[in-house]
C-alpha cells in the first residue's frame, strides 16, 4: 500500500466520525466507490484514487486559503480603525497641550 493511500485511508477514518456532507466526503465515496470497482486494475484504482485524493488536498487548502484571507480582511479593517483612534488621541493630546499652555 503507498503512502498516499495510507493518508487516504486515515482521512477516510477521520471523516467517518462526522456525519456531514462536504466536498471531502463526497470525495471520500467516491474512493469508496471506486474501491469496489472490480473491472479496473489495481494501477488504475491507484491512479483514480491519486487523483482523489490530490482533489480533497486542494480543496482544503483552497479553504485554509479563504479561511486566511477572510482573517486579513479583519486584519486590515482592525488596522484602519486602530490609525484612525491614533489620530484622534493625538488631536485630543494636542488640543489638550494648547488648552492647558493658554491658561
Amino acid at each position: 500500500m503507498s503512502e498516499e493511500s495510507q493518508k487516504y485511508d486515515m482521512s477516510k477514518i477521520e471523516l467517518q466520525k462526522y456525519n456531514v456532507d462536504t466536498p471531502e466526503v463526497e470525495i471520500i465515496k467516491a474512493c469508496q466507490f471506486v474501491e469496489l470497482q472490480t473491472h479496473l486494475t489495481s494501477e488504475a484504482k491507484e491512479l483514480y484514487l491519486n487523483y482523489l485524493t490530490n482533489l480533497l488536498h486542494l480543496k482544503q487548502q483552497k479553504k485554509l486559503f479563504e479561511d486566511q484571507n477572510k482573517f486579513n480582511k479583519q486584519l486590515i479593517s482592525t488596522n484602519r480603525n486602530l490609525v484612525k483612534a491614533t489620530w484622534v488621541l493625538a488631536l485630543v493630546t494636542i488640543g489638550l497641550a494648547l488648552i492647558t499652555y493658554f491658561r
